[in-house]
């Protein structure tokens, strides 16, 4: 008899997060769905990595994975979201932003407020609770 293990196997992380370097975009959004399905910490560095992907729909992702992590390092890579030329990236940024409870995520969020766009500066107070 085989015991039951109610927790799914989500493999390891350093083979996920490998496949944030595939040529293929899709591959790279999924790598962030599973990474951020351990709903480990240890994925932070790994997502905050793919904050810079050139794909739009990878940078989205990462805007709605960050959400998930309450700390200041996600905080920190949802700041720089905020700012991204796409408009849909920077909404879900923005609305990640809002979900913060951590006070210490003020640190990185503070700058946007006096950034010259005023969407990116509505996303900063968004993000502090002003």
């Amino acid at each position: 008899m085989t015991a039951f293990d109610p927790f799914q196997d989500f493999g390891d992380i350093d083979e996920i997060a490998e496949r944030l370097n595939d040529a293929d975009a899709a591959v790279r959004r999924l790598a962030v769905i599973d990474l951020t399905e351990t709903a480990s910490a240890d994925v932070l560095p790994h997502l905050l990595t793919a904050v810079a992907d050139p794909d739009a729909t990878v940078r989205l992702q990462v805007a709605i994975a960050l959400s998930e992590f309450d700390a200041v390092e996600a905080a920190a890579g949802l700041a720089r979201l905020a700012a991204d030329q796409d408009l849909t990236v920077a909404c879900a940024a923005a609305d990640s932003l809002a979900e913060l409870k951590d006070p210490a995520a003020a640190e990185p969020i503070l700058p946007l407020v006096t950034h010259a766009s005023a969407f990116v500066r509505a996303a900063g107070f968004r993000g502090l609770k002003a």
